[in-house]
């Protein structure tokens, strides 16, 4: 079963409407066997772990294969400008991974989650 829904909400009285929350006593055992209502950090990767993991695209894979295969053909030239556009390819992704990752850093900095409440 999925600790999500197995964790009951907070129950609505049935006359008034208004929220009874938790009890102590259940807010403890939730925050025990969950663990904090956080948002979960993320690891940020070694940039060159990250620039590395760019050349495992099997697109990257065929186009070097070919590159090496036009240079030992005596392609030299086809060779050199496959190399490159790979080369600015991967460049363009690491740079766009970068800022997005920046971007997200960003947000969650200045979103802060609050919360509300309800003891019973």
């Amino acid at each position: 079963m999925d600790a999500v829904a197995s964790i009951s909400p907070a129950k609505t009285h049935p006359s008034d409407g208004a929220l009874q929350g938790l009890s102590e006593e259940e807010a403890l055992r939730r925050f025990t066997e969950t663990g904090p209502n956080d948002l979960a950090s993320v690891a940020v990767p070694n940039a060159v772990m990250e620039l590395l993991r760019l050349f495992l695209n099997p697109l990257v894979i065929t186009l070097l294969v070919a590159a090496i295969v036009s240079a030992l053909l005596g392609e030299v030239v086809s060779a050199i400008i496959v190399g490159s556009i790979v080369l600015l390819g991967i460049m363009v992704n690491a740079v766009q991974t970068h800022r997005a990752q920046k971007a997200v850093d960003a947000l969650r900095r200045r979103v802060a989650p609050t919360a509300t409440v309800v003891r019973g």
